[in-house]
């Protein structure tokens, strides 16, 4: 058995960004390129009857270039349209093989392990990660499973928006002294299942190396000086937790209710990025609660009828000052949607007409606030969704014609 994938793209963005100082309008060039381009192969072979081995590779090349402005001190910002911007590029060849052995000797028993092999021509470097999971049947409907691996992941330079936002020198930065960003992740789960019931119990624990942070290298603790910064591999961080969830599927052949309740807790905490101390990431909200309800029905006409519910409901998220190097927390956010679909019977046709509610009753959701201006300065902005609520309606049809 043999699988194979390619994708190509490419992206030119011929752009002027704007921004204000002292109330002066200053636009400046803000281009950027990106050409990208895949090849993955997976062959898989059966033996010892429902065991087999995987084997693949995944071939990535990258082309990628942006325009860095590098603003020293007040007068560059003052004199923005006089600076010429630095051209940056990234030419990253990434190949990947993986060797993946499933076992299934014994009824009860599950085993998977692999290898897989990164070399990344941006970084000059290599790298090797195991991977192993074992699963166990306790009981005709219960079973118990553990994860390990390894995983890393080269630094997304030219794809983050972080790494041009952040007066970052790339004219003295050689991308081979940087690093892998890596992390390991331990995975242990309970399931029990039966006649479309099934609960399912999860805790992990991942542990984050390597992260991205930035170093000054102009001394901006001088009032006279904007941060100019390097970066270094210096971070580092956790995120542990637990899962439960519950679901109840009464559907059959597309018909009937299907509702389900998920909780999950999260502990994570990460020195990375612009921060000097470990924080809590901005999309880490330590608890999450959601309930769906979906039901699908035939109508008197035979047209059919599909409705749902999504509830979701968070901790507030966590927020940085990093002036006053103080965490907060936004107030609890809410998400509310009512959506769905009719499909009337047509003969020689399809037709679906949609729509989505999204939060109708108006709750103001908030991200909490952003402290940091394009140069440096202080600001205090509150985050907010795109929008209040929203309505979305949709139709989607075709129809056939037969020649008679």
């Amino acid at each position: 058995n043999i699988q194979l994938g390619i994708s190509y793209s490419r992206n030119k963005n011929d752009a002027k960004a704007l921004i204000d100082f002292d109330g002066e309008p200053f636009r400046f060039d803000a281009d950027s390129y990106d050409d990208l381009s895949q090849i993955r192969a997976v062959l898989t072979q059966k033996f010892l009857g429902k065991s087999k081995v995987s084997f693949g590779m995944h071939l990535f090349e990258q082309s990628s270039n942006f325009f860095s402005y590098i603003f020293e001190n007040e007068q560059d910002l003052e004199n923005i349209e006089d600076l010429n911007p630095n051209k940056v590029e990234i030419d990253e060849f990434l190949s990947t093989a993986f060797l993946n052995l499933d076992f299934r000797l014994f009824r009860k028993f599950a085993l998977n392990a692999g290898l897989r092999y990164e070399d990344s021509q941006l970084l000059d470097k290599s790298t090797i990660s195991p991977r192993f999971s074992a699963a166990y049947k306790l009981g005709r409907n219960t079973q118990a499973s553990y994860a390990y691996g390894k995983f890393y992941q080269t630094p997304e330079i030219g794809f983050d928006q972080w790494y041009r936002n952040n007066n970052i020198d790339y004219t003295n930065l050689n991308f081979s002294d940087l690093d892998f960003e890596q992390s390991i992740h331990h995975i242990l789960n309970f399931e029990w299942s039966k006649k479309g019931k099934m609960i399912r119990f999860e805790i992990f624990d991942k542990k984050y190396d390597d992260l991205i942070t930035l170093e000054s290298q102009n001394g901006c603790d001088d009032s006279s000086n904007l941060c100019v910064y390097n970066l270094l591999n210096d971070g580092y961080g956790f995120s542990r937790g637990a899962e439960l969830f519950w679901r109840y599927d009464q559907t059959s052949d597309g018909l009937g209710q299907d509702f389900w309740i998920a909780y999950s807790y999260l502990d994570s905490k990460r020195k990375f990025k612009q921060f000097s101390n470990e924080i809590i990431p901005s999309f880490a909200s330590n608890h999450k609660l959601t309930f769906i309800y979906k039901n699908a029905f035939k109508l008197a006409n035979g047209a059919g009828f599909n409705s749902s519910l999504a509830i979701t409901a968070t901790s507030g998220f966590p927020y940085y000052d990093i002036w006053n190097e103080q965490q907060y927390e936004s107030k609890p956010y809410l998400s509310f949607d009512i959506g769905g679909s009719y499909l009337p019977d047509i003969d020689n046709g399809f037709m679906v007409i949609f729509f989505n509610i999204s939060n109708p009753f108006g709750y103001r959701n908030s991200f909490g606030y952003e402290y940091v201006n394009f140069d440096g300065s202080e600001i205090k902005e509150e985050k907010l969704p795109s929008s209040l609520r929203s309505i979305f309606i949709g139709c989607f049809m075709f129809f056939s014609i037969e020649d008679q």
